[in-house]
């Protein structure tokens, strides 16, 4: 491991200790029965299941280097577990607090959405891993390519749908499933589209723009349809 690996490697492994041991503290640290802690056992356990996944395809989809060397599979799964880390912040962005409207709201349908978000992002880190290239800072580079992608979906998916209205301000469950199940499958197709061997940077933009167009009609008319069919009304399951 050369030395802006092992800078790297443990610039994740605090992020990750520090992000994600906060985060199941508050899991952990309620006391509310029903519905309620559902949601912090959930919060608890969809974080591990987008690094299982990530983990998953590192080990038989990665550059032969890391399938085979332990230390580079621990490097790479790090990262990525400090990669779902920021996304949970820059959420924000996009209104959605993990922390305020998963745990301490107890909103269902915010849950909803950001376990699609978490899987979508956990999708999207993966491609990025798929092929062989020179160095992590590939990784990288197409991460942010694929995770941008998926920000921009649900940035564009929200004006045309406003909802995250209905999620946070509605509590729809409907609406945080449609919206959670979109971004999984945007990140799924961000993830491929950046997936290969890397031969240059303007290569892999192109091999980007080649795939990942499609993302930009598939949002446009999901965003349409949700908009004019799908009318948000209070679900059951709310909290």
């Amino acid at each position: 491991m050369s030395g802006d690996e092992f800078v790297v490697f443990i610039l994740s492994l605090i992020l990750s200790v520090t992000m994600w041991g906060k985060w199941l503290r508050l899991c952990i640290s309620r006391e509310d029965f029903g519905r309620a802690r559902q949601l912090h056992i959930a919060g608890g356990l969809i974080p591990f299941i987008g690094l299982v996944l990530i983990f998953c395809v590192l080990r038989t989809y990665a550059s032969y280097d890391v399938r085979e060397d332990i230390v580079y599979l621990l490097f790479y799964t790090a990262f990525g577990c400090a990669w779902l880390a920021l996304m949970t912040h820059v959420a924000g962005v996009c209104g959605l607090s993990f922390r305020d409207d998963w745990l301490e709201r107890g909103n269902s349908s915010a849950a909803a959405l950001g376990t699609g978000m978490l899987l979508g992002g956990a999708g999207a880190f993966a491609g990025a891993n798929i092929g062989d290239g020179p160095g992590w800072w590939v990784v990288l580079v197409c991460a942010l390519l694929s995770t941008g992608a998926l920000f921009l979906c649900w940035w564009l998916y929200n004006s045309m749908s406003n909802a995250m209205e209905h999620i946070l301000v509605e509590r729809d469950f409907n609406s945080g499933v449609r919206l959670g199940s979109f971004l999984f499958a945007v990140g799924i197709i961000a993830g491929r589209s950046v997936a290969g061997d890397w031969t240059s940077l303007d290569a892999t933009f192109a091999d980007f723009a080649r795939h990942a167009w499609l993302l930009i009609p598939y949002t446009v008319v999901i965003g349409f349809i949700d908009a004019k069919f799908n009318h948000p009304a209070r679900s059951k399951v709310s909290i």
